[in-house]
């Protein structure tokens, strides 16, 4: 695993890398403005962030076998095993995430939108690692 952390950061800029940045802004921001609006219409931070998270998976899925990993291979059973590794993956960073965000904003008092840009921040790196290294792994 350590190796191949090493690789990663020797190719940081290649192909791959930029296009999941694009993606990842994309996926960003389709995130944080669902979060916004259900915020504004009075939905709670938890409840804010599952909606605005299961909207952004399902895009960052389909851009991320598509177009960053350029995983071919669309039969059933290879789209299924990735998309059940890339919803566990999102599923583990979602909680860390809503956790992060209860945290800072229900006890800490930060604002919600702030602090929703703020965890965005990890989130990307740790889901990079994540669909890198066990989902669409070569």
């Amino acid at each position: 695993m350590i190796d191949k952390l090493k690789e990663l950061l020797k190719t940081a800029l290649n192909r791959e890398t930029i296009m999941y940045l694009i993606f990842g802004v994309m996926t960003t921001i389709i995130s944080i403005v669902i979060y916004t609006i259900c915020i504004n219409y009075g939905l709670g931070v938890a409840v804010s962030n599952t909606i605005s998270t299961v909207i952004a998976v399902s895009f960052a899925f389909v851009t991320n076998k598509l177009f960053v990993f350029r995983s071919t291979d669309l039969s059933i059973k290879t789209t299924r095993n990735e998309l059940f590794k890339f919803i566990a993956g999102r599923g583990a960073t979602y909680l860390l995430e809503t956790g992060l965000l209860i945290f800072l904003v229900d006890i800490l008092g930060l604002h919600p939108i702030i602090s929703k840009n703020f965890t965005q921040l990890l989130i990307i790196v740790l889901n990079y690692l994540v669909s890198k290294l066990l989902v669409f792994k070569k």
